[in-house]
Order: structure tokens, then sequence, then C-alpha cells
């Protein structure tokens, strides 16, 4: 068994949240890292983000 291979939120610090979420997933990462904006700040952002982490496998 192998450990899964993630993405960390401070190796990609010019890109969105979502962004980040399609890029892992076109390289095949298991995992990500995310720092995401406190949430009345981002609310729009955070749920895009949600909705596709949701929608990968």
């Amino acid at each position: 068994m192998t450990a899964p291979l993630g993405l960390a939120a401070l190796t990609v610090l010019d890109i969105a949240p979502l962004q980040h979420v399609e890029l892992a997933e076109q390289h095949g990462f298991d995992t990500i890292g995310l720092r995401l904006l406190p949430l009345r700040r981002a609310a729009s952002r955070t749920r895009c983000t949600r909705t596709r982490l949701r929608s990968t496998p």
C-alpha cells in the first residue's frame, strides 16, 4: 500500500482554491491542502470550492 500524495496549499500560492482543486485532480493527487479566507469575506468562492470538492472522486 502506498501513502496518498497531496498537493500542499503553499506550493501554489498564485491560484484560487477552485483552481487548486482542478490542478490536483488533473495531475493525479490524492489529497490537497487549502488556505481559505474567512467565510464572511469569501462565501461565494468557498461555496464553489466545496461544491467542486464534492464532485471529485
